[in-house]
């Protein structure tokens, strides 16, 4: 349903965040994760490739806009 398509996830390490990140994932979706921190990202990261999934981890606040044009990029 998602394949080809890329989600950006912000709050994507725990709770919530980490939920969508994982449902999009199966649909096939390719992954953008994004928190303020990188701690956890390396247990979702081998998540999504234990259910065949693509995804990356970026570490950034939504606040700052620096931070939001990179998770874009």
């Amino acid at each position: 349903m998602l394949r080809d398509k890329v989600a950006v996830i912000t709050g994507a390490s725990r709770g919530i965040g980490k939920s969508i990140s994982l449902a999009l994932a199966a649909q096939g979706a390719k992954i953008v994760a994004v928190d303020i921190t990188s701690k956890g990202m390396d247990e979702l990261l081998a998540e999504f490739k234990a259910i065949g999934s693509e995804g990356i981890d970026e570490e950034g606040n939504v606040t700052v806009a620096a931070d939001t044009e990179q998770m874009i990029d």
